[in-house]
């Protein structure tokens, strides 16, 4: 969105936005529920919306703080290496735990053969 320089490019820019938002809060709820306990499962599901609602209040007036310094062109660029850093930064933390999810989530079908 940052370098559109056209109506199509912002409402292709803003339909994938809108992708990887829905993409994200599931992402981020799975992630929530999957790191605790399950007895704990009700308090990770609270402080996740709980948190996700402040983002939601806080994050467009920090914006609006930053927006003035930056113009939009900016700004978006700012949120794009944003994003980048947080893509990096869950990689780190959570990648290294998953990097056999594929290949656990596929059963092994050479243990269930009828020979």
């Amino acid at each position: 969105m940052a370098t559109a320089s056209s109506g199509w490019m912002i409402l292709v820019s803003a339909f994938l936005i809108g992708l990887g938002f829905g993409n994200f809060q599931s992402t981020c709820q799975t992630v929530a529920a999957k790191s605790v306990p399950i007895e704990r499962l009700s308090q990770a599901t609270a402080t996740y919306f709980i948190l996700f609602d402040l983002s939601l209040g806080v994050g467009p007036y920090a914006l609006g703080i930053i927006e003035p310094l930056t113009g939009y062109r900016g700004l978006f660029c700012l949120m794009g290496i944003t994003i980048i850093i947080g893509l990096i930064w869950y990689l780190l933390i959570h990648g290294r735990k998953n990097k056999n999810f594929v290949k656990d989530a596929i059963p092994n079908n050479s243990d269930n053969r009828l020979d």
